[in-house]
């Protein structure tokens, strides 16, 4: 099971095409994380090479990995000198996996200056700042679309080649004009990405976009995939599952009272797996103008484009995946 998606926001018709290429890089290196490197080259997604802009006209991205073995994430933030972060937040999740000894504990983030020292020891090469800036991205400096712009990118995947593993990621160029040094959901435990595989046969994999501060007030992706094991999925829609989920525990959660109801925006990919049932379903959600995304059906690539067709709602679908894979 493999999927991408470009973010919820606001997005050109076309763009999800790019999301169908992504998922057909990853099927071909049984690795989502080349998926989502691919997007972080193209300028159209927010997310590397043409990231949105800080304060001061720098790129400052974010990313993180997530596998199901034993919950290892890792990721960097305030990432101003790599053409791929998400490459780099992959790199720190092999370190923390083949780790031994813990008398020194490897780091889950990297961030800021941080991250030039770390790559020089990982032989992992750093580009001047401006190689990230497209022309886009300047132009859109002061643009009202760019200024609201959420559109973080992100994977998932669920594979079983001597066992199941999920796998989930996220890359993010952050919200436009932010602050300098800010710190999004995409490196927070929890909150945009989550992935895990039970004892009972069920795995999931979870990968969100949107208004940052809020996902990672309510720990989003975590608890959503705790939502999605607790409901009987013989008897339940999943699609009603999320949809009451994202109602009650971010629109109405008090953990979000803070913020003008207009900002309490995300969008994102689920994948379900039931290897004792051949339960199998990509769920997609967002109350952002749209979203984009795509995904392996089993058959072949699907890219889809999604628009809100009520404003103030979330939009969810589902597709089932064949399986076995």
């Amino acid at each position: 099971m493999f999927a991408v998606h470009g973010g919820a926001g606001y997005h050109i018709k076309g763009v999800e095409q790019h999301c169908k290429k992504a998922v057909k890089i990853a099927l071909e290196n049984s690795d989502v994380v080349e998926g989502v490197a691919y997007l972080e080259d193209i300028e159209s997604f927010n997310c590397g090479y043409g990231s949105n802009l800080t304060k001061s006209g720098k790129v400052e991205c974010e990313a993180a990995v997530m596998i199901s073995d034993r919950y290892i994430f890792g990721g960097v933030s305030v990432a101003d000198c790599l053409k791929n972060p998400i490459k780099a937040a992959h790199t720190i999740v092999s370190c923390i996996k083949e780790n031994e000894s813990w008398e020194l504990t490897p780091p889950m983030v990297i961030s800021g200056e941080g991250i030039r020292k770390w790559a020089s020891e990982n032989n992992f090469n750093t580009i001047p700042n401006d190689d990230l800036i497209s022309e886009g991205a300047r132009k859109g400096y002061n643009s009202i679309n760019k200024m609201l712009s959420l559109d973080t990118c992100g994977g998932c995947s669920i594979t079983n080649d001597t066992k199941l593993t999920s796998t989930s990621c996220v890359s993010s160029g952050g919200i436009a004009f932010k602050q300098d040094g800010r710190v999004g959901h995409s490196v927070m435990f929890g909150a945009a990405i989550w992935s895990e595989c039970t004892k009972s046969g069920q795995s999931v994999s979870i990968s969100v976009s949107g208004f940052g501060e809020a996902i990672y007030r309510t720990h989003l992706a975590q608890r959503l995939s705790n939502a999605l094991f607790e409901a009987d999925d013989n008897n339940e829609v999943f699609c009603y599952v999320v949809e009451n989920f994202l109602r009650k525990e971010f629109l109405d959660s008090p953990h979000n009272s803070l913020f003008p109801s207009e900002r309490l925006l995300c969008g994102g990919i689920v994948l379900f797996l039931n290897s004792n049932t051949c339960h199998s379903e990509i769920i997609a959600f967002h109350n952002t103008h749209n979203f984009v995304f795509a995904f392996f059906d089993g058959f072949r690539v699907r890219s889809c484009f999604s628009e809100l067709k009520d404003e103030g709602d979330f939009m969810v679908s589902s597709h089932f995946i064949k399986y076995p894979f």
